[in-house]
């Protein structure tokens, strides 16, 4: 009876997702940085939200997705169990890999990172000003290394990469937006 109970909220978990009332990929794309070339490093955002990296690391690098410093896109997480994940093979501490964190006052504080093999945190409480960063430390040469940034509930067991689609309430938004535009 257990694994018919968990195979059923697996199947909740992926038919939310699915359909969009819950989106699998929480960090929202477009983001704040585009691709370009910083200490050594080449970071080349594509369409779909990965991310190549190449070059060698002339110092410790972060390539941030979302900064709360920018506020194009602001990024939050409710209260609850998340995993980050999309670090290459080959990621490791004082190598490379994916970082999540939040801004406090002007103030990184880290959460946590991912070295392939996804990171389990929680959120105590709703949170503003999530973060999420590629780090690259200084003196690493990275050819063609593909990051898959992805945080998502902990309850959906698909680690496969999607990526970022807008849930139904954020397109309800938009589209009544619009129509405020057009009709007034």
């Amino acid at each position: 009876m257990e694994n018919g109970i968990s195979d059923v909220d697996d199947f909740l978990s992926w038919t939310q997702a699915t359909v969009g009332y819950l989106q699998k990929n929480l960090i929202p794309y477009p983001f704040d940085t585009t691709s370009k070339t910083v200490n050594g490093l080449t970071f080349t955002v594509h369409d779909d939200g990965t991310v190549t990296v190449n070059g060698t690391a002339t110092a410790t690098t972060y390539f941030y997705l979302h900064t709360n410093e920018a506020k194009n896109t602001p990024f939050s997480l409710k209260k609850g169990e998340y995993i980050l994940s999309g670090s290459p093979v080959g990621s490791g501490a004082g190598k490379y890999g994916l970082e999540v964190g939040r801004d406090s006052g002007g103030t990184f504080t880290s959460i946590g990172y991912d070295y392939g093999d996804g990171l389990s945190f929680q959120m105590a409480s709703d949170t503003a000003g999530i973060e999420v960063r590629i780090f690259v430390a200084q003196g690493q040469n990275i050819t063609n290394q593909m990051f898959y940034p992805m945080i998502r509930h902990s309850y959906i067991k698909d680690a496969s990469y999607d990526s970022y689609i807008a849930n139904v309430s954020e397109r309800l938004n938009k589209i009544e937006a619009q129509l405020k535009q057009i009709f007034g």
